[in-house]
């Protein structure tokens, strides 16, 4: 239902902002108001959407796009709701047509460039929600973080009286310009946000190793690591028969392929030591902490974010299962990646690995 929600309200909003563009060309003011009303709700199912899909670590990002998306459709609704009724059929003074007629550039309007402020956080916000993946993804993206820039341009120009001490027909056709310009940059992320929604799965799937993918992570790991520093055919092997569970691969959908792995111990021990990558023996099924013994990821697949999503997954699996704390060790070159995954740097670790000095670094579950 959450994916049928996102997708309707990204189709609802193409539909509303093509219709919203034809108005504005042929002068078509009720109608344009009345899309606007449209557009906000189905901003608000869009976004809900994009936080139902969202990764734990992003909750954040999209708990704020969805609040400030229900804080522009609030905005909006009272906006243009007056002005398809009160504004249309009553008979004001001009005070108070000053006041609420959008046209007048009066208090109304300033709530409407207030709202797609709101609008433009939400997008901002929304696209760190959104994993680059693959081209679709990572330019809906983009495009989603780039119109937060908005924001800025919606909450200071009212400040300045730009619109109100301007020429009336200038202003006009220079906002006409303006709307077709974002309505032409805001189609594309409705187009995208349909098809990101539509997809049933993403690009890879997340799940424990098989038996029968074993000799693909053997390969996997002599790519990934050099000679000094990479797992044995034998202990690999040990490894995923001793606790398939704790060894997570991303298969590539497309392919069936293994397209990068995490993989490690449980054990009530706190600290890392060398004896984890030579001893499965060191395996405690109900241990409170994993020690990590390898993040792979295959050089095709590289600079799309996949590690991240590889840690992100294996640690929201592994807190299900009441551990309390992931650790691993890394070269000094590595330490800035994982604090961006939000693992804390210990120090020096007690490993000579590969006769190299390393990290030690843990994230709290």
């Amino acid at each position: 239902m959450d994916k049928k929600i996102g997708m309707i309200g990204s189709l609802i909003i193409g539909i509303t902002v093509f219709c919203f563009a034809i108005t504005m060309l042929i002068g078509f003011d009720f109608g344009g108001y009345f899309v606007c009303i449209l557009l906000s709700l189905g901003f608000v199912m869009m976004m809900a959407g994009f936080l139902a899909k969202c990764n734990e670590e992003n909750r954040i990002a999209g708990n704020l796009a969805l609040t400030f998306s229900g804080v522009y459709c609030v905005l909006i609704l009272l906006v243009y709701f007056a002005q398809t009724t009160t504004v249309r059929l009553e008979a004001l003074s001009d005070t108070a047509l000053q006041l609420i007629n959008y046209k007048s550039m009066g208090l109304f309007f300033n709530y409407d460039l207030l709202g797609y402020g709101m609008m433009a956080l939400a997008t901002f916000f929304a696209g760190f929600t959104i994993p680059a993946d693959c081209k679709r993804n990572k330019a809906l993206k983009y495009l989603l973080l780039i119109h937060g820039v908005f924001f800025i341009s919606c909450l200071i120009m009212p400040m300045f009286g730009i619109f109100s001490s301007g020429d009336p027909s200038t202003v006009r056709w220079g906002g006409i310009v303006a709307m077709e310009f974002w309505c032409a940059y805001f189609l594309p992320i409705a187009i995208l946000g349909y098809f990101y929604f539509k997809n049933p799965v993403d690009r890879f799937e997340f799940r424990s190793i098989r038996p029968e993918e074993a000799n693909q992570a053997v390969t996997i790991e002599h790519i990934c690591f050099p000679p000094n520093e990479a797992c044995s055919e034998a202990h690999m092997k040990a490894r995923i028969a001793k606790a398939p569970d704790l060894f997570m691969v991303a298969i590539d959908r497309q392919t069936g392929k293994v397209a990068g792995f995490l993989n490690g111990l449980s054990t009530n021990e706190t600290t890392f030591r060398d004896e984890f990558f030579t001893d499965e023996n060191l395996y405690e099924p109900d241990g409170k902490n994993v020690m990590l013994l390898g993040l792979d990821v295959l050089p095709e697949y590289r600079g799309q974010g996949l590690a991240t999503r590889i840690v992100n997954e294996y640690a929201r699996r592994e807190r299900a299962n009441n551990r309390k704390e992931l650790v691993l060790t890394c070269l000094d070159a590595k330490v800035s990646m994982y604090e961006k995954m939000g693992l804390r740097d210990r120090g020096a670790a007690n490993s000579t690995w590969g006769g190299e000095a390393w990290h030690e670094m843990s994230l709290t579950l």
